[in-house]
């Protein structure tokens, strides 16, 4: 299980990697962090892509890198007033609701972070990404967040003494990138 911004901006690579190099059948499912910490725990996924680092009996997390958030824009923007701006969202858990004190008047929530950002371009509204999902000649006006930590970004599996065959697989792929 992996978070729909990584799959699209981070981990397509690595999969096209470990397709090449390894013949086994492989499922990928987008969700968000709740979901995947469910999914983890419950079984469901061997291994899952999230911000959410946590360790039990149950699972074991490691830290890939860090991510920082950026607001998008059409055209600069208050941020004092983000509330007067049609929010564009992934889920009730964006970023854009920590930020403001006052919900907006309209929001569009969108399961799909290349969805979000082409809205945003189109001038629909305002979004909050990991500035990683922006390619270095992107179009937007962008403005930094203060008030809110970066977030890391962990893999998570089921704790194992020892790690089944496909996960140190991958795991020699995530450590050459």
């Amino acid at each position: 299980g992996i978070l729909d911004g990584l799959l699209v901006n981070w981990f397509n690579p690595i999969l096209a990697k470990y397709a090449q190099n390894y013949k086994r059948d492989i499922y990928v499912h987008v969700a968000d962090s709740p979901a995947l910490r469910r999914g983890i725990e419950d079984g469901v996924y061997d291994m899952i892509f999230s911000t959410d680092g946590f360790q039990s009996d149950l699972t074991s997390s490691l830290k890939l890198f860090e991510e920082k958030f950026v607001i998008i824009s059409k055209e600069e923007i208050n941020k004092k007033k983000l509330h007067e701006y049609t929010w564009i969202v992934f889920s009730e858990l964006d970023h854009l609701y920590k930020l403001s004190k006052k919900a907006p008047a309209k929001k569009i929530v969108v399961s799909s972070l290349e969805s979000i950002k082409a809205l945003v371009k189109h001038g629909v509204g305002i979004a909050v990404v990991p500035d990683h999902t922006l390619s270095k000649n992107h179009k937007f006006h962008t403005e930094p967040i203060t008030g809110l930590k970066n977030m890391n970004i962990y893999m998570t599996t089921l704790s194992y003494k020892n790690m089944p065959p496909f996960l140190k697989e991958f795991s020699k792929i995530l450590q050459a990138n």
